[in-house]
């Protein structure tokens, strides 16, 4: 007889610093307790007790969801420090972990991933290989730890709003970012260790199409694309008053986004100074908001150092009709700003999102592949999508002329609701109640 779905265990998320990571979690949980209304859902912890920023990781999605649990990272060695010994210690904790996956040790922790009738993996972008062997093992056997130990336990899992980067694997090693039917090493233990822990998933539920077809092409059974979870992100109602605070309601702004893109971060930072200036002079807008979408945790993905960079391109009065925000808002609020906007210049896809979720048409700009690509071409929206190195200022804005903007703000309400329906559709047909086998 099958297990009902009781106890939901979602591991390996990231930080609220990180509001898009924050989304892709909102809108999970959002499904969820659509599909699962009854059941208690829980959320292990990325980070170490001892790492500071463990205290505040879920402050957005707790106050979003009090039910939720948050359960103590069961591993000891992550944290987000950096310094010298960090290898070193990335190895011991890498051994820790694989002599809990054999010993099966019986901490407050694992005896509540072990009460679990299904492990969900946290969206996000995947890169889990290299061209080089060994780091490539390490980084399907860390990124997947998780869906190992629940073998171990005979635990269903499932993978969501994942993408996912298997470059490494390629024969040919294409860096083109395009769409190519890639062509993998099947003799590579890399490989057969993906391919292992992924075919044996209840689930495999990529967000885009470029990342399904990576996934086929490595012999994965029974994947389903559908929409990245940020599309499912809830309204707010306390946030109708954030256009007035920061002095923009009833104004005619574009709303941008843009992180460190090494190594062409200077560069492209100039041309977003260039997109800036000739949207101003042209009254295309009569101001600019820069928006840190990400605050941290790391210093390498604090949008707040980018925004200042950028600052430093603008010269003359321009400068003027800039404004920053740098709040620590959740996505929802975030939202608030995307809807207000005439466009969104986005580079953190978790903005192009949120503004599409508001009706709000959005310029991608993709640092990396294949997530911004895939997610546009759902979207039916190729044509304004670009990359940090191919990005420039004339070309943008000749894109963004050429779009008809008036016909897209009606299309992507229907657009945005249609790929919602057909998440919530796939999750109503998906059978979770499946006996759980005994550990092994």
């Amino acid at each position: 007889m099958g297990h009902p779905i009781q106890q939901i265990v979602i591991v390996h998320p990231w930080h609220d610093d990180n509001r898009g990571d924050c989304a892709i979690l909102l809108g999970m949980l959002n499904v969820f307790y659509q599909r699962w209304p009854d059941a208690t859902i829980s959320l292990v912890s990325r980070f170490s007790d001892s790492d500071p920023a463990a205290s505040d990781a879920y402050r957005h999605t707790c106050q979003a969801f009090p039910q939720l649990k948050v359960i103590p990272s069961p591993l000891w060695g992550y944290s987000t420090a950096r310094h010298r010994w960090r290898p070193i210690e990335m190895l011991l904790s890498g051994a820790y972990a694989l002599l809990c996956l054999v010993a099966m040790p019986t901490t407050a922790s694992m005896e509540q991933l072990a009460q679990s009738d299904l492990i969900v993996m946290a969206g996000g972008h995947l890169r889990p290989v290299s061209h080089n062997q060994l780091k490539s093992l390490y980084l399907v056997f860390r990124t997947f730890y998780y869906l190992f130990w629940a073998q171990r336990w005979g635990i269903p899992y499932m993978l969501w709003s994942q993408s996912y980067d298997l470059r490494g694997l390629e024969e040919n090693n294409p860096t083109t970012g395009q769409s190519i039917k890639p062509a993998y090493s099947k003799i590579r233990l890399d490989a057969r260790l993906l391919a292992f822990v992924l075919s044996r998933a209840a689930a495999v539920l990529p967000r885009e199409p470029l990342s399904t077809q990576a996934l086929l092409a490595l012999n994965i059974p029974d994947v389903v694309t559908i929409a990245d979870s940020t599309f499912c992100v809830g309204s707010d109602a306390t946030a109708p008053g954030l256009l007035s605070n920061y002095g923009l309601a009833n104004k005619r702004y574009w709303a941008i986004t843009v992180k460190q893109c090494s190594p062409v971060a200077d560069s492209f930072l100039k041309e977003m100074a260039q997109l800036i200036q000739h949207v101003l002079a042209s009254s295309r807008a009569d101001q600019i908001v820069l928006i840190a979408q990400s605050i941290g945790p790391t210093p390498e993905e604090d949008d707040r150092r980018a925004n200042c960079q950028l600052l430093e391109h603008l010269t003359g009065s321009v400068r003027n009709q800039v404004t920053t925000i740098e709040d620590d808002l959740s996505p929802t609020q975030l939202s608030v700003l995307y809807r207000g906007a005439q466009l969104v210049v986005g580079t953190r896809l978790q903005s192009v999102i949120l503004a599409l979720v508001a009706g709000t048409p959005a310029y991608a700009i993709a640092y990396t592949y294949p997530k911004t690509h895939g997610i546009m071409t759902m979207m039916e929206m190729a044509s304004l999508c670009t990359t940090v190195e191919a990005f420039s200022a004339e070309t943008a804005l000749a894109q963004i002329d050429a779009a008809d903007l008036a016909h897209l703000r009606e299309q992507i309400p229907m657009r945005v609701s249609k790929l919602k329906q057909h998440t919530l559709d796939v999750f109503c047909r998906l059978d979770m109640t499946r006996s759980r086998s005994n550990p092994g």
